[in-house]
């Protein structure tokens, strides 16, 4: 980072500093709620806005965008939606009493609005990967916690899936969190609930596809571009085989369904492939939809492994990476000991991993349900109503 963008990121933390603690004069109403969408609308604060707008008609939700690719989805899920830059977007915030992000203070967007008002965050993903501070260990570090700290970005507080889970916030976001609440993620409740695949598939294809069952591909966000889309993605490596691939699938009539991380974003040549075997997906479709009517998860570091875990259904892991990935970002646990199911790395164990697997989908069960305690305290659909019920014993 260069001096003068050091500089100016100073300038800005400043005057949100200035517009955090001017918007504390600002009287609140209990009863608006404001969510952010951060990078991503699909996480829990999707799930909470709808338990809200089912539950409680007296609150009522409003979204703040903060990327205006964002927009037109985000109408779709909600009925009051602004641009963090307009207006409203800012007239909203000043009222709002409780604020509900899962990417901090940021996923309101430039705006730091919320003073005087409850910041509740709930967190995008469970942790096994090394948390914030705990993976910044590097030049400037107290530094920038510093500025985190002085520039008002505090949770009020969070909501987290287990002991383990709360212990490794804590040391990821130190002082940047007040109170942490074991809840459960509210996006994990839709997990629980009966759906229509062939819905689900015919809308996000267009097309009448023919299966029984489903595998779904979901690699992990990486720390900038240390490595090359082709090192750490299966369908990109030297030894993928596509036609291979597609016979296995048709002759156990499944079909494998590809989404990048949201960070990234699904090249054209991808999503255009007409194959009823292997599709391709948007990197806007979401990931909890994808979990619950997947029969195998494929996966290399991506939290939504912990999600899916809820399921007790058969996970493949492919660290085509992996020591790169522990010094770039880092795990609290032995990768090795707490993903349970194979590590695979090259083609023709991918493929008999999941022949395996379709055979006999009980395969490493237990070995799933004991590390499945260790991430989640509560195996039901009821995290919205347990966070609900936390944030309005703080508003009375």
């Amino acid at each position: 980072m260069g001096i003068s963008r050091f500089v100016k990121e100073r300038i800005v933390d400043v005057l949100r500093l200035i517009l955090f603690n001017l918007s504390k004069l600002s009287p609140r109403d209990n009863n608006i709620w404001v969510f952010g969408t951060g990078k991503n609308p699909n996480e829990s604060q999707k799930y909470l806005y709808n338990y809200i707008v089912e539950n409680y008609p007296e609150i009522r939700p409003i979204w703040i965008v903060k990327r205006r690719k964002h927009l037109e989805y985000t109408k779709k899920i909600g009925k009051e939606v602004y641009y963090h830059r307009s207006l409203k977007a800012i007239k909203y915030m000043l009222k709002a009493k409780v604020f509900i992000t899962c990417y901090g203070p940021d996923g309101f967007g430039i705006f730091h609005l919320y003073g005087g008002a409850i910041l509740a965050e709930l967190f995008h993903y469970t942790n096994f990967k090394l948390a914030k501070f705990d993976y910044r260990k590097r030049r400037f570090h107290k530094l920038k916690k510093f500025i985190e700290i002085l520039k008002g970005d505090r949770v009020n507080i969070g909501f987290v899936s287990s002991e383990n889970d709360k212990k490794q916030m804590r040391s990821g976001y130190e002082e940047l969190i007040g109170e942490l609440v074991i809840t459960g993620k509210p996006k994990n409740d839709i997990l629980f609930k009966k759906v229509n695949r062939q819905k689900l598939i015919k809308e996000w294809t267009n097309r009448d596809i023919e299966f029984s069952k489903i595998i779904s591909y979901l690699p992990s966000h990486r720390m900038g571009n240390e490595e090359s889309d082709i090192e750490v993605l299966m369908y990109l490596r030297p030894d993928w085989d596509e036609k291979r691939m597609e016979g296995i699938l048709e002759e156990n009539n499944a079909i494998l369904l590809i989404k990048k991380h949201p960070s990234w974003e699904m090249e054209n040549k991808f999503l255009n492939k007409k194959s009823n075997r292997i599709i391709f997906l948007p990197t806007i479709i979401d990931t909890q939809d994808i979990l619950r009517i997947s029969d195998i998860l494929i996966t290399d570091y991506s939290t939504v492994f912990i999600d899916y875990l809820l399921l007790n259904r058969p996970i493949i892991f492919t660290p085509f990476d992996l020591e790169h990935f522990k010094k770039v970002r880092g795990f609290y646990y032995e990768y090795e000991t707490i993903t349970p199911g194979p590590k695979v790395v090259t083609f023709d164990d991918l493929t008999k991993a999941i022949l395996e697997y379709l055979k006999n989908p009980n395969k490493d069960s237990d070995l799933r349900l004991s590390v499945q305690k260790i991430f989640h305290k509560y195996i039901d659909d009821r995290s919205c109503e347990r966070v609900m019920n936390e944030l309005l014993k703080r508003i009375e």
